[in-house]
């Protein structure tokens, strides 16, 4: 089976030591920079590619850099907002993935696929008070958590919140992941 272009493309660009050959070439170049996103491996491209094209290719680099850094930032403190509710009330919580794992594993760490939400463990007993918490904290529930529950196929879970932010934050309890939103 062949694969399609633009991963064949991405590929040794993104493999240890890159093949830099691609970034030569206008056309292929133009198509890791419209693929690369989809794949979650823009800011990665970047940085391997920025010492290595031209200057105007560069702002291509830079801006997508830029916005992994802010979206990596703006995360590590949507993790701290949820965090020090739960930790306010007594509800200890521990963060799964996301921009903790970048921050342990990958350096930068904003080059890693940034997150759009943020996966938080809550022990069961703690799942009511958490939810409370949060609409408290001006959350709304999309679903009830018993729905949620259902639809989860889980014993345990926080059902989805949100606000007037946009920006996605599910919180998660042994396995279900829901979605919540933070308030900025």
């Amino acid at each position: 089976m062949r694969l399609p272009s633009h991963i064949g493309l991405l590929i040794p660009l993104l493999a240890e030591p890159p093949d830099l050959s691609a970034l030569q070439d206008e056309r292929s170049w133009r198509t890791i920079k419209e693929n690369s996103a989809s794949y979650g491996v823009a800011a990665l491209v970047a940085h391997t590619a920025r010492r290595h094209v031209s200057p105007p290719e560069r702002d291509w680099c830079d801006r997508v850099l830029i916005e992994s850094w802010v979206r990596h930032e703006r995360m590590l403190r949507h993790l701290e907002f949820v965090l020090n509710l739960l930790a306010g009330e007594g509800i200890p919580a521990i963060a799964l993935k996301g921009p903790l794992l970048a921050q342990r594993y990958y350096s930068p760490a904003f080059l890693r696929k940034p997150s759009v939400d943020l996966d938080l463990a809550v022990i069961e007993q703690d799942l009511e008070p958490a939810r409370r918490v949060l609409i408290k904290a001006g959350y709304t529930e999309d679903i009830p958590i018993g729905e949620a529950l259902v639809r989860s196929h889980q014993r345990n879970a926080l059902a989805p919140f949100q606000t007037r932010s946009r920006t996605a934050l599910p919180a998660q309890s042994y396995g279900a992941r829901h979605s919540c939103q933070p308030v900025l």
